[in-house]
């Protein structure tokens, strides 16, 4: 075994304190090196922290997305289904009115599904188009408002009904994806339709534009306050500007099947006012009644049967040039629901005062386009509805309801959504429940 032996060395004072430095400077270098080390690390594991972190913000807004458009897509076959349900219905209906209905029950189906889903509540049926006006298109009706909340455009569907009203026109067939105006429809040729009432001139038409070349057309003041005509005709939309091509302005929620203005009078908007007089159904003792599906409190409305097509619908008119609006709405209902041009002098001033006190409050629950059946492409219906209630019922104990001239009948009638209506009636009376918290 071999054993080697160093002689212990003997340092000086000063190489021994440069020895201790030298060991200090090493270990002080080390531990610098270590902490940018760690430091290094902790910076880089933050950042790819927070790398991750906005990866799965990306994905949530990615899965938003896609839930959004689900969800949309989920809105529209809803309404496909029940646009389809609600037309099978009406289509039975009218069959049993008319002692059409099958002798026999239908044929069971064998249900083939190893489960039974739950038979899901039927929707409230809408209205047919009307009684006389023939067919309707198959449509399916648009999304209300998307998850942000921004309405969507529905498409019109009454105002692609053929045949026109009172007439025997029909209308050149518009798909709902050729209904807006962006969308190209080479092959389209609406027909070009203006009863022979307006034509004719009276002091409510304007002049037929249809009839003269677009050269000799005279630029009428759309989309404003037209001054040139007594009182001033109202233009403007309440949706807002309108297209206008080769002088003639263009429905804003699109093609109809037919140009021309049908049996209105002005191109462009025709401003209706739409009074909506309820009150709470009662029963015998004077006790509110409830609806056994809704649980909600019923509400009464006054309605008209119109003489042209036998709908019920809510009494109102066209806002004349010039006229005040709560004018309108005073005028209409009396003349329509109250028999009013069948009084005396009296009689009227009378009614008049009683008018006055109904109407003194009111509330806007609709203002927009009426989906109308004689809307055209150049010519459509904006209507105003104004809700006057009476709550305890006692200020319509004072009037006798009694059909006008333009009226063939009036009643009170529930408001329900089972009930067909003219035009918009019905998503009218849908919005004044919703303001009462009523069935529909």
């Amino acid at each position: 075994m071999l054993i080697l032996l160093f002689p212990e060395v003997k340092l000086e004072t000063a190489e021994r304190k440069q020895l201790i430095l030298w060991e200090y400077l090493n270990s002080e270098n080390y531990l610098q090196q270590t902490r940018r080390e760690k430091s290094q690390e902790t910076d880089e594991r933050v950042h790819n922290t927070q790398e991750k972190v906005d990866e799965l913000k990306d994905l949530a807004n990615e899965q938003d997305e896609r839930l959004t458009r689900l969800e949309e897509q989920m809105i529209k076959s809803t309404m496909s289904l029940e646009s389809i349900i609600q037309s099978q219905a009406w289509i039975i209906k009218s069959l049993q009115q008319n002692n059409l209905s099958a002798r026999e029950a239908p044929p069971e189906l064998e249900d083939t599904s190893a489960e039974k889903a739950p038979h899901p509540k039927a929707p409230l049926t809408r209205e047919p188009t009307s009684m006389n006006l023939g067919k309707r298109p198959k449509t399916v009706k648009g999304r209300r408002r998307t998850l942000d909340g921004q309405p969507i455009q529905e498409i019109h569907q009454k105002a692609r009904t053929s045949p026109y009203p009172m007439c025997d026109v029909n209308r050149f067939p518009v798909p709902d994806d050729k209904v807006p105006w962006e969308v190209p429809f080479s092959s389209y040729n609406p027909v070009n339709y203006t009863a022979d009432c307006v034509l004719a001139g009276p002091p409510w038409a304007d002049v037929d534009l249809m009839s003269m070349s677009i050269e000799e057309r005279p630029f009428l003041m759309f989309n404003q306050l037209d001054e040139k005509f007594k009182g001033a005709v109202e233009r403007t939309s309440f949706i807002g500007t309108y297209k206008v091509k080769d002088k003639l302005p263009l429905n804003p929620k699109g093609r109809t099947g037919m140009v021309g203005r049908g049996l209105m009078g002005r191109f462009g908007p025709n401003h209706a006012a739409d009074p909506v007089v309820t009150r709470w159904k009662r029963d015998r003792f004077g006790n509110k009644e409830v609806h056994p599906d809704t649980s909600r409190n019923v509400l009464e409305f006054v309605a008209i049967q119109r003489r042209d097509n036998g709908l019920w619908a809510i009494p109102g008119g066209m806002v004349e040039p010039g006229e005040n609006l709560s004018m309108t709405l005073k005028n209409e209902f009396g003349e329509e629901a109250l028999g009013k041009l069948d009084k005396t002098e009296q009689e009227r001033m009378d009614m008049s005062k009683k008018l006055d006190k109904l109407f003194r409050q009111g509330k806007e629950v609709f203002k927009g386009y009426s989906d109308d059946p004689r809307n055209t492409d150049n010519a459509w219906i904006e209507t105003t509805a104004i809700n006057y209630h009476d709550e305890e019922g006692y200020l319509m104990q004072n009037f006798t309801l009694q059909a006008g001239d333009d009226a063939g009948a009036v009643r009170w009638q529930d408001v329900d959504g089972n009930s067909p209506l003219f035009a918009s009636h019905q998503a009218i009376l849908k919005h004044v429940a919703g303001f009462h918290n009523a069935h529909f």
